[in-house]
C-alpha cells in the first residue's frame, strides 16, 4: 500500500501559489507616459490620473514646469500603477533624484537619451542629434550616466532599427550597463518588420523592450499593431519584458484634454483601455475611475438606438455598444478594417456623437438616421443609415 507524506498547511499554500504562477502565461504590460501631463488638463488632474490606471508610468516631472507638487506627483504615480520609469535628457538629469524619494525606492528603469539643441536646425528625417542613431548613448555616456543614476543599468532610446540606428542599438545591447531599449518609432515605421526585428533583438539580448504607442492614434491602429507583432514575434510580445507605453507628444499635447481623456477613441485613455482589453493581457485589469471599452454585442437588431441596435449604410455600419439614460457609445465600422468608437447623447429626435476624429449630428427621419459628419480636418459629409437586421 503506498505511503503519503502529510503536508503542513504552509506547504499546501506554497504549492497552490506555485501552481497558480506556473499556470499564468506571460504577457506584455502597459504603461502611460506623463511627459506632457499638466494640471490644467482636468479640473482635478491628480484625481483624473486614475483614468490612466495600468501597470505604471514614464515620468519627466520637469516638463510640467513644477506645476505639480511632490506630493501630487506621488499620488499620480500611484494612480497609474507600480512600475516607474524616469526620463532624462543628457542635459537634464534631475528626474531620477527627484522621483526616487517620492516613491521611496529606486525607479524600475531610467531612460537617458541625446537630442539636438541647435535652434532652427532642421534635422534629416529619422535622425536625432544630427546623425542616424544619435539618440542612443555611446559607451562612455552610458557609463557616466549610469554612475549618476546610482550605478543602475539604463534604457537607451531609438527612432528606427536600420543603418546607423541598428548599429547604435546593437552596440548598446552588448553593454552590461544597458537594461533595454525604448522604441519611439514614427507611426509609419511601427507596423513594419523593422520594429519586430528590433524587439526580437532586444529579447535575444535578454533585455527589456518598451514600444511607444501614440495616444492620439485611432484605437483600431493600436489593435492592428499588436496583432501584427503577435503574428510575427508571438514569444516576444507575450512576455513581461515587453511594454507598450501610451504617449501624447502631439501638437498641443499640453493643452488638449480630449487627446488625454476622450473615452471613445484617439486618446491616451482609450488606447490604454484598448491595450488592456486585448487577448492575453494579464496586467493591472481595473481600478475605480478607469475607462473601459465595452464589447460589441452579437446578433441583436433594433430600429432604435438601444444596446445592440445596428444601422447600415452600404459597407458602413453603426452598432450601439452601450446606453445609460440618454448617453450612448457606438462603434462605427467603415469597412476595410477601419473602426472608430464615438460617444454622446441621444433623444427621440436626434443624436450627437464625438470621437477624436469626428463630430456627428444626426436626426431620425422616417425610420432612418441622417447624419452629418464633421472631421477634425474640416471635411464635411452626410450619411443616411437604415436599421439593419
Amino acid at each position: 500500500m503506498p505511503s503519503f507524506t502529510r503536508l503542513s498547511p504552509h506547504a499546501v499554500l506554497a504549492a497552490v501559489v506555485m501552481l497558480s504562477l506556473a499556470s499564468r502565461a506571460d504577457a506584455y504590460l502597459v504603461l502611460v507616459d506623463l511627459n506632457t501631463y499638466r494640471p490644467k488638463l482636468a479640473a482635478n488632474a491628480v484625481a483624473a490620473s486614475r483614468k490612466f490606471s495600468c501597470d505604471g508610468s514614464f515620468v519627466f516631472p520637469f516638463n510640467s514646469f513644477g506645476e505639480f507638487t511632490p506630493l501630487q506627483w506621488r499620488q499620480i504615480l500611484s494612480n497609474c500603477g507600480r512600475r516607474v520609469v524616469t526620463e532624462s535628457h543628457y542635459d537634464n538629469l534631475h528626474s531620477y533624484p527627484y522621483v526616487a524619494p517620492l516613491i521611496r525606492r529606486n525607479p524600475d528603469d531610467a531612460v537617458v537619451y541625446m537630442e539636438s539643441r541647435e535652434p532652427g536646425v532642421k534635422l534629416p528625417a529619422h535622425t536625432r542629434n544630427g546623425e542616424p542613431g544619435g539618440t542612443v548613448l555611446k559607451p562612455q555616456q552610458i557609463r557616466e550616466y549610469s554612475r549618476i543614476h546610482g550605478g543602475m543599468p539604463l534604457l537607451v532610446l531609438t527612432a528606427a532599427y536600420r543603418g546607423g540606428w541598428k548599429n547604435a542599438v546593437d552596440r548598446a545591447l552588448g553593454d552590461p550597463k544597458v537594461a533595454g531599449v525604448v522604441m519611439e518609432f514614427v507611426p509609419e515605421n511601427q507596423k513594419t518588420a523593422m520594429l519586430a526585428d528590433c524587439i526580437k533583438a532586444i529579447h535575444a539580448a535578454r533585455k527589456r523592450a518598451y514600444v511607444f504607442i501614440f495616444g492620439g492614434s485611432p484605437i483600431h491602429e493600436t489593435e492592428e499593431l499588436v496583432a501584427y507583432l503577435r503574428e510575427r514575434i508571438p514569444t516576444e510580445i507575450d512576455s513581461s519584458r515587453t511594454f507598450f507605453v501610451v504617449v501624447n507628444y502631439g501638437k498641443n499635447a499640453r493643452d488638449d484634454a480630449e487627446k488625454w481623456f476622450n473615452p471613445y477613441d484617439c486618446s491616451v485613455v482609450a488606447n490604454i483601455a484598448t491595450l488592456k482589453s486585448l487577448p492575453g493581457y494579464r496586467g493591472r485589469k481595473s481600478r475605480r475611475g478607469q475607462q473601459t471599452l465595452p464589447a460589441a454585442p452579437q446578433n441583436v437588431s433594433s430600429t432604435t438606438l438601444e444596446v445592440g441596435a445596428r444601422w447600415q449604410n452600404g459597407a458602413s455600419r453603426l452598432t450601439v455598444l452601450s446606453k445609460r439614460r440618454n448617453e450612448v457609445v457606438v462603434l462605427f465600422d467603415g469597412g476595410k478594417g477601419f473602426q472608430m468608437r464615438l460617444g454622446g447623447t441621444v433623444s427621440s429626435k436626434e443624436v450627437t456623437l464625438t470621437s477624436g476624429l469626428a463630430h456627428v449630428t444626426g436626426q431620425f427621419e422616417g425610420g432612418r438616421l441622417k447624419c452629418r459628419w464633421t472631421q477634425k480636418n474640416g471635411t464635411n459629409y452626410t450619411m443616411t443609415f437604415r436599421p439593419s437586421r
